[in-house]
């Protein structure tokens, strides 16, 4: 071994416990700085913690997520419930698309005066029929419409009517979802009907504690002559169906997701928004329910198109309805003094569902 060799090797050894000096030095500051800072850390993680809290609650406020595992026809019960339990009644119930005769007339049995939308005339007639066998005082309460709720209250729309659940406005063929007269329902007839703006039944009666509107993919139009109760917040509570695709449908906008506009509506006039559970028809393919709890909630378009995405995630070739479900709008300063049912605890936050 030459002097030089050990000259550098001596000078390796003298660098490399430098390196170990240094290395545990470090070490050891390294520990104190983790102990000086534990408890920064942990109120960092609260900090963070929070934060997420406050961002999932604000991805919330488009469409809250109190009631839904609640079912359309349970809200209306509820609501109901809740409204006669106040004195004096707060305001008229309102139904728009009723096939039957039921919802409108437990309004009318819970005290409240109900104004029944049905443009069908099998329907109507059906209505009418179990309306007169009500007792006085219900029937009383009960004024029936033979319209189709619109954008004015002058002309007519075409509709197609056998008397079942699937009446609509227009002349389309809602199973196979195309612009063309109904094929699978032998009975179905496309007739005309008067229309009537919603307004010019709340604005005479200068208030509603409770709208329903199921009109087949025509709500967006509904709506449309609804605008002066809505910014005025003559209305409490609006549950309405949401089917994107029929409305996409009916007014001739495929893939639009014209759904969208009719919710960003209700919060350009300052309702709250409360998502429900997510529907399709029996002959849906399986397996779609499972990709529900993905619904985006945050935002009205993401909203929306979410229903065009299970069409895509579970394709059929001879399924084209589509899913849908319903939407309950709050509209500002609603309140319910006493909740007693499901929904109305939930509502007010004194419930978790």
């Amino acid at each position: 071994m030459t002097p030089m060799k050990n000259k550098q090797r001596g000078g390796a050894q003298s660098l490399l416990g430098i390196i170990i000096k240094v290395g545990l030095a470090g070490t050891y500051m390294f520990g104190i700085w983790v102990m000086f800072f534990a408890e920064e850390r942990e109120a960092l993680y609260q900090l963070l913690q929070s934060a997420q809290e406050a961002s999932h609650q604000q991805s919330l406020f488009v469409l809250r997520d109190n009631i839904l595992e609640i079912s359309a026809e349970q809200v209306w019960r509820d609501l109901l419930e809740e409204g006669a339990s106040q004195s004096p009644i707060p305001g008229i119930v309102m139904e728009v698309g009723m096939h039957r005769a039921i919802q409108c007339m437990n309004a009318a049995k819970a005290g409240f005066h109900a104004h029944c939308v049905e443009p069908s005339p099998n329907s109507f007639q059906r209505v009418q029929n179990a309306v007169l066998k009500a007792p006085a005082d219900v029937q009383e309460r009960i004024h029936l419409y033979q319209v189709a709720a619109s954008s004015s209250s002058e002309g007519t729309v075409p509709f197609t009517s056998s008397g079942g659940t699937g009446d609509h406005v227009g002349g389309h063929d809602m199973w196979a979802m195309e612009e063309k007269q109904q094929e699978n329902d032998p009975k179905a007839q496309v007739i005309q009907v008067p229309t009537k703006k919603l307004d010019d039944i709340v604005i005479p009666n200068e208030k509603a504690f409770l709208l329903k509107v199921d009109t087949q993919g025509f709500e967006p139009t509904v709506f449309s002559g609804l605008t002066e109760s809505l910014a005025q917040h003559k209305i409490q509570y609006v549950l309405t169906e949401f089917w994107p695709r029929g409305m996409d449908l009916l007014a001739g906008r495929p893939n639009e997701c014209i759904g969208a506009q009719l919710l960003e509506t209700f919060l350009k006039y300052g309702y709250t928004l409360y998502a429900m559970p997510v529907a399709a028809h029996p002959l849906a393919p399986r397996g779609w329910t499972s990709i529900v709890p993905q619904r985006p909630l945050h935002n009205v378009q993401a909203f929306c198109e979410w229903y065009f995405y299970v069409e895509r995630a579970f394709p059929s070739k001879d399924y084209k309805m589509g899913y849908w479900s319903d939407i309950l709008a709050v509209a500002p300063g609603a309140t319910l003094p006493s909740p007693k049912t499901q929904t109305g605890k939930a509502l007010t936050g004194k419930a978790t569902l």
